[in-house]
């Protein structure tokens, strides 16, 4: 069953429950994956990091908790105040993606290729990303006992885009 109550995902399982947010920012948060819990309980789960070392970049200047590099992401980028390794590594070009939109798609939404993929889940959650001239979907299928993630990079711009790299997934966990 997949939830979604002012900003907070709640994917959940007889047997595990995971947590998003869209933050302030517009970055997605992981809060919780594991053990089930109630969605309405996902304030119990925000982190409150405080500063990250040495020259950390901060969003919102004073906010501490507004450094990129100590939050707990479903999905970061490069260049822009997360020095951990990014999923996705664009030639020449940084990659901040910001939440645009979401759907909740009964059972497996279909992928447009040849590629192989699961199917049979009960419902999948979208949450489409943003930046100028790309958009990312992270799709997020939930099954009676397991999940999958995938991810689709579009390029919306006029110029061709190089990936150097793309993953399906990210999951910082505190």
């Amino acid at each position: 069953m997949i939830e979604h109550h002012e900003g907070i995902f709640g994917l959940h399982t007889d047997n595990f429950s995971c947590l998003l947010r869209v933050n302030y920012f517009g970055l997605l948060e992981l809060l919780h994956f594991g053990e089930p819990v109630r969605t309405e309980d996902a304030q119990a789960f925000f982190c409150k990091p405080g500063l990250g070392w040495g020259g950390s970049v901060l969003l919102e200047d004073p906010d501490m908790e507004s450094c990129p590099d100590v939050m707990c992401l479903a999905w970061s980028g490069a260049g822009r105040g997360d020095y951990r390794e990014s999923p996705l590594s664009l030639t020449g070009v940084s990659t901040d993606f910001r939440y645009c939109s979401h759907e909740i798609i009964p059972g497996t939404a279909k992928m447009t290729t040849s590629l192989p993929q699961a199917t049979g889940g009960g419902e999948t959650l979208a949450i489409n990303l943003i930046q100028p001239g790309a958009e990312l979907t992270l799709y997020f299928t939930v099954f009676d006992t397991a999940m999958t993630r995938r991810t689709v990079l579009k390029n919306t711009g006029d110029q061709p885009m190089k990936i150097n790299r793309i993953m399906s997934s990210l999951m910082d966990l505190p």
